[in-house]
């Protein structure tokens, strides 16, 4: 722990973002080489141990009107930036921005505004993380008009679904395996945590 005559470095942020999701997880990580763009990722920690080397959560955070928050860390401008080298020996931090791992989401994947016709109502391969509401209607227009989900439907098309877990989300008719109970549409329809990765070289000049 730094003493009072420290410097923290502060993150700021500003907009509605964590007004609206103020349980928000805040946090910094470390970098490694590897990455196909700038060569640096994520050094996501794979144990408790790393865990304490490679992660930094805020010491103190805080509010400011209308719309920003802010948040300190016992790091060093120098750290977080590291030293700008491809494969150097500091690749640097990344400042994320998380879902809360507990508080689950259920929901399917929503097709982008420019998403064509001949993109809805395709069958389903893969898990079923690829599922998305275009998969469940022929055209724009019939997902817009749905109002609730029919299980015995024609869509999706389920029949390549590969998972170990479950692939029943019909019930009693359509294209894939039936038999679908409450505990399958919950899995299916859970969604994973988003996190937002920015490096802080893209952040401080």
């Amino acid at each position: 722990m730094p003493g009072g005559d420290s410097d923290y470095l502060v993150l700021f942020i500003r907009g509605d973002l964590l007004r609206r999701y103020p349980n928000t997880e805040v946090y910094a990580v470390k970098a490694k080489w590897g990455g196909p763009v700038d060569g640096r990722v994520i050094d996501d920690p794979a144990n408790d141990a790393e865990a304490k080397e490679k992660i930094a959560h805020p010491l103190f955070s805080g509010f400011m009107d209308p719309d920003a928050n802010f948040f300190g860390f016992a790091l060093t401008k120098e750290e977080v930036l590291g030293d700008g080298i491809r494969d150097g020996a500091k690749p640097g931090w990344y400042f994320v921005l998380a879902e809360p791992s507990g508080e689950p989401r259920f929901g399917l994947d929503e097709p982008e505004p420019d998403t064509p016709d001949s993109q809805f109502g395709l069958p389903v391969s893969g898990g079923w993380n690829n599922l998305g509401w275009a998969n469940l209607a022929g055209s724009r227009a019939t997902l817009n008009d749905f109002l609730s989900l029919n299980l015995d439907a024609s869509l999706p098309d389920t029949t390549l679904v590969s998972d170990s877990t479950t692939t029943r989300w019909h019930a009693d008719s359509g294209p894939g395996q039936l038999g679908s109970r409450s505990s399958d549409l919950a899995y299916i329809t859970l969604q994973r945590p988003m996190r937002i990765a920015i490096h802080a070289s893209e952040m401080i000049p």
